[in-house]
C-alpha cells in the first residue's frame, strides 16, 4: 500500500519589496517557475526560442528600461520571498493597490495613459527588438487584451486589490512560499474592506480557491493547439472581507 510523502517542512517566509539587485534572480526564478506552461510556450514558441542566458539578459532589460517600481500607484507593491538569512528570491508578487477608476469605467486613468505615451515614444532598444522576435506577438496581444477586458467588465472601475502575478520557484513550492505572498496583500484587502481580483493559470486554480477565491468568469480566445480551439483561464474575485474589530 502506498502513502502520500510527507510534507515539506515550512520554514518562516520573509516577504520585502523587490530591489534592483534582485533583477536577475527575479528572471531565473521566473523562467523555472514557467517550465512546461502551456501560455509560456505559446507566447514564446519553443521554434524560436533562444538559449536561457539569453532569455535572461532580455527579462533584466525590459526591467531595467522601464521605471521601478513599475506602477505609479503608491500602493503597489513589487515583492519578493527569501528565506530567514539568506537573499536569494524564491518567489514574487505583484500587488496593485486601489484606485478609483469608475470614471473611466475600469480604463486607464489619465496619469496612467500619459506614462504609456511617453514610453511608447520611446525607440526601442537592439535588444528589445530581438526579444520581439522570440515572441508570438498576436497570440501575446490577444491574450493580454482578453485579460484586460474581462478585468474592466467584471470590476467596472470599482476599488479592489489586484494580484498581477505570482510564482514561486519550483524548489521550493509546497513550503508555503506563495501563501506568505498572498496573504501580504490579502490582509491589506481586509483592512480596507476591498475585493480581491486576479486572473489564474489553470493549475494554480485551486491554491486561490483554497484563499476564498471565486471563479467569475472563463476568459477565452482562439488558440488551434488547445481542445476545442480555445484556451480558457479562470478570472477568479475574493469578496470583500473586512477584519472583526477587537473589543477594547
Amino acid at each position: 500500500m502506498s502513502s502520500s510523502p510527507p510534507p515539506r517542512p515550512r520554514p518562516p517566509i520573509e516577504v520585502s519589496p523587490l530591489t534592483r539587485d534582485d533583477f536577475e534572480d527575479l528572471a531565473r526564478a521566473q523562467l523555472k517557475a514557467m517550465e512546461n506552461d502551456n501560455v509560456y510556450d505559446r507566447i514564446y514558441p519553443v521554434s524560436k526560442r533562444p538559449t536561457e542566458e539569453v532569455r535572461i539578459a532580455h527579462a533584466i532589460q525590459t526591467r531595467t528600461s522601464r521605471p521601478f517600481p513599475f506602477s505609479p500607484s503608491s500602493d503597489s507593491f513589487e515583492l519578493k520571498a527569501t528565506l530567514p538569512g539568506s537573499s536569494k528570491l524564491i518567489g514574487f508578487a505583484y500587488w496593485v493597490g486601489p484606485t478609483d477608476r469608475t470614471a473611466t469605467l475600469g480604463g486607464p486613468t489619465p496619469e496612467e495613459e500619459l506614462i504609456a505615451e511617453e514610453e511608447g515614444k520611446k525607440e526601442k532598444s537592439e535588444q528589445q527588438k530581438e526579444k520581439e522576435k522570440t515572441m508570438d506577438l498576436e497570440f501575446h496581444k490577444a491574450f493580454v487584451g482578453e485579460a484586460k477586458r474581462a478585468r474592466r467588465e467584471i470590476m467596472e472601475g470599482r476599488e479592489h486589490w489586484y494580484l498581477g502575478l505570482l510564482f514561486v520557484d519550483p524548489a521550493y513550492q509546497g513550503m508555503g512560499v506563495g501563501s506568505a505572498l498572498l496573504n501580504y496583500g490579502i490582509s491589506r484587502a481586509d483592512a480596507a474592506g476591498l475585493p480581491m481580483y486576479l486572473e489564474s493559470s489553470n493549475p494554480g486554480r485551486a491554491v486561490y480557491a483554497a484563499k476564498g477565491f471565486e471563479v467569475v468568469r472563463m476568459m477565452e480566445i482562439d488558440d488551434e493547439n488547445e481542445e476545442g480551439g480555445k484556451l480558457r483561464w479562470p478570472a477568479m474575485l475574493r469578496p470583500a472581507r473586512a477584519l472583526e474589530k477587537q473589543d477594547p
